[in-house]
């Protein structure tokens, strides 16, 4: 299942925010279970496992790489 995450760009906006290591220029990506999202000078996180609500909304695991 996709998921569409609006990604906070406010103070990413210079190419430091990267979804499998290509770098996003827009606020908005689609991100499934496996991908990778690095923000510089924050930390790489996984997307785990995507799960939908009674309410229609997601529950989305993320694992934070150290």
């Amino acid at each position: 299942m996709d998921v569409c995450f609006s990604i906070l760009f406010w103070s990413y906006s210079n190419g430091d925010v990267r979804v499998n290591w290509t770098t996003v220029t827009k606020n908005g990506t689609t991100l499934k279970t496996g991908d990778i999202v690095s923000v510089s000078g924050k930390g790489r996180l996984k997307i785990g496992e995507i799960n939908g609500t009674k309410k229609g909304k997601f529950s989305v695991e993320l694992i934070r790489y150290l």
